[in-house]
């Protein structure tokens, strides 16, 4: 059967009439603001991984500076039998210099700057002995009586 408002043509299509709901073409507001809110949350979430990463990145070098430090401090302890820095006899930035300068032959690049915390490369040292606490606004901290070497600085100084 016929529908009667469909019409042939001669090659026999079909032919209906004419719409008044025109095709669509592009996107409705609605799909573009929920397409915008998912790219919203996507670029959210990697924000912080990439804010995350960056924190992550300073305190490996932190780590791994102190590792170095710590390494140079047993070799020239190995080498010499004592301490570096004990030889200085000036306070504050003498004694600080004294253990750089021990510290030059082991260590192949200058002495770092701390990366977290005190960012600096002063040295704090003390010849008290005893366990070292953070404090003070140099970088590092390091005890000539026990060759304990830290980052000068609560968060980190237990590394």
């Amino acid at each position: 059967m016929r529908s009667p408002n469909v019409t042939y043509d001669s090659r026999m299509n079909c032919r209906r009439p004419p719409s008044f709901i025109l095709p669509r073409h592009g996107f409705t507001m609605l799909e573009l603001v929920v397409v915008v809110l998912i790219l919203g949350m996507i670029a959210a979430v990697a924000s912080s991984q990439i804010f995350d990463t960056a924190s992550d990145a300073r305190n490996n070098s932190g780590r791994q500076s102190l590792g170095v430090i710590r390494n140079a401090i047993d070799l020239f302890y190995q080498k010499s039998g004592e301490y570096p820095g004990r030889r200085g006899k000036g306070n504050g930035k003498g004694k600080d210099k004294d253990f750089k300068s021990d510290l030059e032959t082991m260590l192949r690049t200058p002495f770092p700057s701390c990366p977290v915390g005190n960012t600096n490369d002063e040295v704090h040292i003390e010849d008290k002995p005893g366990q070292l606490k953070a404090g003070g606004h140099k970088g590092w901290r390091f005890s000539t009586s026990n060759g304990e070497f830290i980052i000068n600085h609560e968060d980190y100084s237990s590394w």
